[in-house]
Parts: C-alpha cells; structure tokens; sequence
C-alpha cells in the first residue's frame, strides 16, 4: 500500500511516523476541522464519493412488462450532485430508486433507497393548458445524491408547450429579434420516452407531442408543481433493541 501511494504522489509526502489507527484519526481531525468554519487548518481537498451504482426504474409499480432502468449516479458520483428526470408523458409517475442488481452491498442495507409516486398530472395539465392544446408533455423530478449518500427529491413538475397565434405586439417583437420560443432548462437530465404503441395510437399521440411550430405561432411554456408521494427505505439508525444486540458481540 505504501508502494503504491509513493509512485502516485512521492515518498516525500508520505509519512512512516505513525500507524494505520492513527493515520485514520488525524484524517478524521483534518476533515472535520475542514468541514467547520472555527477552525484554520491547512487547505487538504477532499471529495467524497458515492461506492455503488445507482439505478432508477420507472413504472415499477404500474405495469412490470413497461420497467426500464437507467443509472442514475453512477459510481464514484461526487455526493452533493443532482439530476432531472424528464418523464415525456401526461400519466401518473411510479418510479423507483435502488442499488444495481451487482452491487455488493451488505446483507442488513436495504437495496432500495427510495420509491416514490407522482400523481395528478392530467388534471394540472387540463389547467394549465386552458383552451389551448398541451405539446410535448413532461414530467421533471429533481434527485440530489446528498452528502449521506442517500437520494432525495427536490422538487416534481409538469410542464406544457403551448401555441399560440402571434398578436400585434409578438410580430414587433419578431423585428428586433424578441419573441422567439422559450429556452428550457440545459441542466443534465435522463429522459424516459414513452414506450412505443401500436400504429394507430402513435399517431393519435404524435399529434399531442410532436406538433411543428407555424410561423404565424409563439409558443410559451406552462409550469406547475406536483404532489410527490415517498417512501424512504434507505439506511436509518439503530433501534434501541438494535444497539442492545450489537453490544453482545
């Protein structure tokens, strides 16, 4: 071990004066002075680091032969780092996060860490489309791998493409170079498209979701939040009964 740490960054900077339990309580000391702000100590940049591949399968409650799972923080993910879910649909959204399938793990964590279930989204996409027609339906969750090493969610909603005839004042705007579509959000993001329908509903579909812009149009989108309903199955601290247990071995 030494060996290998002396070719990565010299000999020089490696030091032989203590043991490995005491080299794993100063590390603890420096990264705690590190982490608060009382504390001067010299600048020792350290980044922790997801172990595990972290999947995500939608669907997996609604209808089991429709699951698809995507890595969602891959391994070795810096804790902190959040994702966008784009679900391309106007249905209700079940979805679950876990472990992979090869992960390692031990046999008392969980391998789920969250489900979670978004529902009403028909009925916030009827209000917010009006008399207009919704394109290109989405469904947007915010997941953040947090310093624990656990999956939160930030924030769910729906989001409509609506067009609309330019009025006077669009077509002014079109001079100066205004008016033009609105820029979404460019944050990373894993998009589920929905799964492919027989010929007779993908082109009922495709006029819902895929309608070109006419020139005489402007289009606007339309936001609302969703209700996110969770269940947290990740790693939680020990029961009394738990403690007492592990003090017997």
């Amino acid at each position: 071990m030494q060996k290998a740490i002396e070719d990565k960054v010299g000999s020089s900077k490696v030091a032989k004066t203590v043991n490995a339990d005491e080299a794993a309580v100063m590390g603890a000391i420096f990264r705690g002075a590190q982490l608060n702000n009382q504390f001067r100590v010299k600048d020792i940049r350290s980044k922790d680091r997801n172990v595990y591949d972290i999947e995500i399968v939608s669907n997996a409650t609604a209808d089991s032969s429709k699951d698809r799972s995507s890595v969602l923080f891959p391994r070795h993910t810096k804790l902190g780092y959040s994702k966008t879910l784009a679900f391309k649909t106007s249905e209700d959204i079940n979805f679950k996060v876990s472990y992979s399938s090869d992960a390692d793990i031990p046999k008392d964590i969980s391998r789920t860490l969250l489900t979670a279930q978004i529902s009403g989204v028909a009925e916030k996409i009827e209000k917010l489309k009006g008399t207009h027609e919704c394109y290109d339906p989405t469904v947007k969750v915010s997941l953040k791998l947090t310093d624990a090493g656990i999956v939160e969610v930030l924030h769910s909603e729906v989001q409509c493409e609506i067009h609309e005839k330019k009025n006077l004042a669009d077509k002014f705007k079109g001079f100066f170079g205004g008016g033009g579509k609105e820029k979404e959000d460019q944050d990373e993001q894993i998009v589920f498209e929905p799964p492919k329908a027989s010929t007779s509903e993908s082109s009922a579909s495709e006029s819902a979701t895929s309608m070109p812009v006419k020139e005489s149009d402007k289009v606007r989108f339309e936001r609302s939040a969703l209700r996110v309903s969770m269940g947290d199955t990740s790693a939680t601290y020990l029961s009394p009964d738990q403690k007492m247990e592990s003090k017997k071995m």
